[in-house]
C-alpha cells in the first residue's frame, strides 16, 4: 500500500469524511478504478476500512437473500461488476445463482458478455434462476437474440412463473423471436394452460408477427400436403390478420383435414380476424364436430368475428350441453362476444 494511501485511510476511520473525498481525487489522479467508488457514499461502507474492492462484500448473502438494493449497488459499480456475476452464475450456491441473474437484469444492454453464461442458466435445476436468467436476457436484448431458442424451449418448462417471464421476454424481442413462434403457437393453443398464459402468448406473437408475413406464401402452399396442413395452419394463425389472403385454404382444410389440422385452422381463421369472415357458415358446421378441440376453436374463431358472426348464434347456444366444459366455457364466452354491444 502507497505511505500516502495509507494516511488517507487513517483520516477516514477517524471520522473525517473530506479525506475520502480527496482521496478519491488522489486515486483518480493515478487512474485507479477504485475513485469512483470511494466517492460514492453508498458503496464505501462495502469498501471500509481499507479501501478494498466492493464487489464481493456486495455479493455476500443476507438470509439467503441479496437485498435488491445491493443489486443497484453492483450496476453503480459499473462493468467491473458483470465478470464476478458471471462467475456467481456458476456458483453451488443457488442463492448466489439467484441474485446473480438479478442483478445482471439491471444492467440492461452492458452486460452482453453474460449472454452465454445466462443463457447456460436457462436450464439451472433452479426455476427461480431460469426465471431470472430469462429476465435479463430480455433486458440485454437485442445483443441477447442469440438466446430465442433456449427460451423457446422454456415454454414446456414446469414452473407457470418460467413459461410466465419467457413468454414476456420473447414479446420484447419482437421479430428477432420468430424462431420462437412454434412454441408460442402451441403454448396459445393448449387448452391445459393458464388462460393468462395462453394470452400473453397470442400478445407475443402479434409483437413477432411482421416476421413472420414473408413466409405466407410457404404456409399456404403447405396446406394442401397432408403431413405439413397442422403446422402450417398453426404458422397462419400466428401471422394473425395479415394472413387474409391464406382464408380459403384454411376453409378448405376446416372441411377437409383431420381433427388436428381442422382444430388448427379454427384457430387461425379467429387470429386472422373480421379479415376471414366468410368463414363463419365453415365454423358453424364445425360446432358439430366430434372432435372436441374442433369444437372449442370453432367456437373460440366465432367470438373473435363479434357481430359478423351472429348466424351462428343458434349453433352455439345448442353447445351450451357439449359434454366437454372447454366448449361450453368458449360457447358462452363468443355468445357475449357476437351480441355485445358496439
Amino acid at each position: 500500500m502507497h505511505p500516502e494511501e495509507a494516511t488517507f485511510l487513517a483520516a477516514i476511520r477517524s471520522g473525517d469524511d473530506t479525506a475520502r473525498l480527496v482521496f478519491a481525487d488522489w486515486l483518480q489522479e493515478r487512474g485507479d478504478p477504485r475513485a469512483p467508488w470511494v466517492r460514492d457514499p453508498e458503496l464505501w461502507p462495502f469498501m471500509a476500512p481499507d479501501a478494498t474492492d466492493p464487489i464481493p462484500r456486495l455479493l455476500e448473502l443476507t438470509d439467503g437473500e441479496i437485498p435488491g438494493e445491493h443489486c443497484n449497488l453492483l450496476v453503480r459499480v459499473g462493468g467491473a461488476a458483470v465478470p464476478a456475476l458471471i462467475a456467481s452464475l456458476r456458483h453451488e450456491d443457488k442463492d448466489l445463482r439467484w441474485n446473480a441473474a438479478a442483478a445482471l437484469e439491471k444492467f440492461g444492454p452492458s452486460a452482453v458478455e453474460a449472454v452465454p453464461a445466462l443463457i447456460d442458466a436457462l436450464g439451472d435445476f433452479e426455476w427461480t434462476v431460469r426465471a431470472n436468467a430469462a429476465r435479463a436476457l430480455g433486458a440485454i436484448k437485442p445483443g441477447a437474440v442469440e438466446a430465442v431458442p433456449g427460451l423457446a424451449r422454456l415454454l414446456h418448462d414446469r414452473e407457470r412463473d418460467v413459461r410466465l417471464q419467457v413468454v414476456q421476454v420473447l414479446g420484447k424481442f419482437g421479430p428477432a423471436a420468430v424462431e420462437a413462434v412454434p412454441a408460442l403457437v402451441a403454448t396459445a393453443r393448449n387448452t391445459d394452460e393458464y388462460a393468462d398464459l395462453r394470452s400473453l402468448a397470442e400478445g407475443t406473437l402479434v409483437a413477432i408477427g411482421p416476421a413472420t408475413i414473408a413466409t405466407l406464401p410457404k404456409w399456404v402452399a403447405a396446406l394442401r400436403d397432408d403431413d405439413t396442413r397442422q403446422e402450417a395452419a398453426g404458422m397462419l394463425g400466428a401471422i394473425g390478420p395479415g394472413a387474409v389472403e391464406a382464408v380459403p385454404a384454411l376453409i378448405a382444410t376446416l372441411r377437409e383435414g383431420d381433427e388436428y389440422s381442422r382444430a388448427d385452422a379454427a384457430w387461425a381463421l379467429g387470429r386472422i380476424g373480421p379479415g376471414a369472415v366468410e368463414a363463419v357458415p365453415a365454423l358453424v358446421v364445425a360446432l358439430r364436430h366430434e372432435y372436441w378441440e374442433v369444437r372449442y376453436s370453432a367456437a373460440e374463431a366465432l367470438g373473435k368475428f363479434g357481430s359478423g358472426a351472429a348466424e351462428a348464434l343458434p349453433a352455439l347456444t345448442a353447445l351450451q350441453d357439449d359434454p366437454d366444459a372447454d366448449v361450453r366455457m368458449a360457447a358462452q364466452m363468443a355468445i357475449w362476444l357476437i351480441q355485445r354491444p358496439m
